[in-house]
């Protein structure tokens, strides 16, 4: 069985939550690296509104799912338009260009710093406060954004 709307609106906002309990425990890599995986639950919980019933999805939209690129994961919850018009706010067009570049292999960042488990890494205070903001800020954030639409 797949992972439905539902799960995936309820992954977000449990990775956000973490994300927020980390920060506040001074774990700044493990913040950061939820908070955008928030995001990425978040734009998935839109893309699976297309698949149906009794039909094969199409490959190619079923591949890039899987992919942590959030970018791309916009282009296929067919948000461009509403997207365009959300930029126009200048706070989200900056909150956004803080989250979009948010990856996956951030988890492992702290590791090629040459940082152990447990200590701090450097920058990733500010790096996670700031991700966190741009991603849950009540007026211009991301998130709050991507859950008009999901």
């Amino acid at each position: 069985m797949g992972t439905s709307r539902s799960d995936f609106r309820w992954l977000a906002g449990t990775r956000i939550r973490e994300a927020r309990a980390l920060l506040e425990q001074g774990l700044f890599d493990g913040a950061y690296y939820l908070a955008g995986y928030a995001v990425e639950c978040a734009l998935k919980a839109r893309i699976v509104q297309k698949f149906r019933r009794s039909e094969l999805p199409d490959r190619t939209l079923v591949n890039d799912m899987y992919k942590h690129d959030l970018e791309k994961l916009l282009g296929l919850a067919d948000l461009k338009g509403e997207f365009e018009r959300a930029r126009s706010d200048t706070e989200f067009a900056l909150n956004w260009s803080a989250v979009k570049n948010w990856r996956s292999e951030a988890r492992y960042e702290a590791f090629g710093r040459g940082v152990k488990p447990g200590r701090k890494g450097p920058g990733a205070e500010q790096r996670a406060r700031e991700l966190y903001k741009a991603i849950t800020d009540r007026r211009h954030g991301v998130l709050p954004w991507l859950k008009r639409f999901w």
